[in-house]
């Protein structure tokens, strides 16, 4: 459906009358070019960006999604590209990567097709080795399309737990953007950066002060709710040895956000699997959590219960899914054997890269005479 059909069916669906001057105040935009948009003429993407959040309120992306397809102005194209994939709208991404390839000839505009058929691979959670064979096989011809080739990199290299090459190509990366023409895309991709460092900080090397610093700006940029939403997650569990009701409290409000959007496979983790997990760590329940999460039970029941059921429910959770860092802890939780305590954290450094969450069986190994110095050589390296 048209654009322009589009805004006038939702203008006659409202109960109070809506005139094309309070369209045009919602836009940002003259009359003029109001008048030019219905006799055929495009507005800008962030003037229809507002006209959909102005007669929609938080219902706007069921609708401007569509609108991102119908678009026909190139630099539009490019923001709908980059809007749709910060929104993870993958469905309507696919789809305005095929119009361009079938209806558009401009060498920019195919090679920025090219670019996001990358991110859209990476972000419905493909192989990402062969993500990173495409991206090596990838020639960019634009500048914007180098850097997001590069991000995707990062996020293929963190999601494999290369975090050296990963840190590597992140240099220089900041400096890059900031060569981008186009402030959304150059606002947009700097938060991508941002995403990133928050996450390598955190994780790779448990710098808490600096993974909640680029969390925080991501939140406050304002610039995706996606974007929002994972900065929020990123915080509380920043906070999950130092402060309860901070980690909770965001955690709870990542949800909110989840719930917005409506997605609820996602929340379903968060509900079995997160909240459950912070719970236990601070040891608020009194009572084994209502969960599906095995290994969550285990844990509960391990600090909190009784220890040979925990050692039950975590022999079968390693039975079914296999041994985890979190598995070994709970496991070392449940039996007191300084061992699994350092199987455990060799699973998260060697395995996962992971400082961060190395700290929960670190903790129990920092005063053992034999496990000790083990631990701070293993953790410190």
């Amino acid at each position: 459906m048209p654009i322009l059909t589009s805004i006038e069916e939702i203008m006659d669906t409202k109960e109070k009358k809506i005139c094309w001057t309070e369209i045009a105040n919602a836009a940002g935009v003259t009359k003029a070019a109001i008048t030019g948009f219905r006799n055929g003429s495009e507005l800008k993407f962030h003037s229809l960006l507002k006209i959909a959040q102005f007669l929609l309120n938080n219902n706007y992306m069921k609708v401007f999604k569509n609108w991102c397809i119908n678009l026909q102005g190139p630099k539009n194209i490019r923001h709908a590209l980059e809007y749709l994939a910060i929104n993870r709208q993958i469905d309507e991404l696919e789809e305005l990567i095929a119009k361009i390839r079938n209806e558009y000839t401009d060498t920019k505009l195919l090679d920025w097709a090219d670019g996001y058929e990358l991110l859209a691979q990476y972000l419905k959670a493909n192989n990402y080795q062969e993500i990173m064979c495409n991206i090596r096989a990838f020639r960019p011809k634009t500048h914007e399309m180098e850097i997001l080739a590069a991000i995707v990199e990062v996020w293929c290299r963190y999601k494999l737990h290369d975090f050296k090459i990963m840190s590597s190509l992140i240099v220089g990366l900041e400096a890059s953007i900031d060569k981008i023409k186009e402030s959304f895309i150059k606002d947009s991709y700097l938060m991508r950066l941002k995403e990133a460092l928050a996450y390598v900080n955190l994780y790779k090397y448990d710098n808490r002060d600096l993974a909640r610093r680029y969390a925080e700006e991501i939140i406050s940029s304002k610039i995706s709710p996606t974007f929002t939403a994972g900065a929020t997650y990123l915080l509380g569990m920043s906070y999950l040895f130092d402060d309860y009701d901070k980690c909770l409290g965001n955690i709870l409000r990542h949800r909110e956000l989840l719930e917005e959007a409506g997605r609820d496979k996602e929340i379903e983790i968060i509900d079995n699997n997160d909240i459950p997990f912070v719970k236990n760590i601070w040891r608020k329940y009194t009572e084994q959590p209502q969960t599906n999460d095995i290994s969550e039970k285990a844990h509960y029941e391990a600090t909190m219960g009784n220890k040979e059921l925990a050692q039950e429910l975590v022999n079968e959770a390693i039975e079914k899914y296999g041994l985890s860092g979190f598995r070994a802890y709970y496991q070392a939780l449940a039996t007191g054997e300084v061992s699994h305590f350092m199987n455990s954290l060799i699973v998260f450094i060697n395995k996962k890269g992971d400082k961060f969450y190395a700290n929960l069986p670190y903790a129990h190994l920092k005063n053992d005479p034999v496990y000790g110095p083990m631990a701070d050589l293993l953790l410190n390296e």
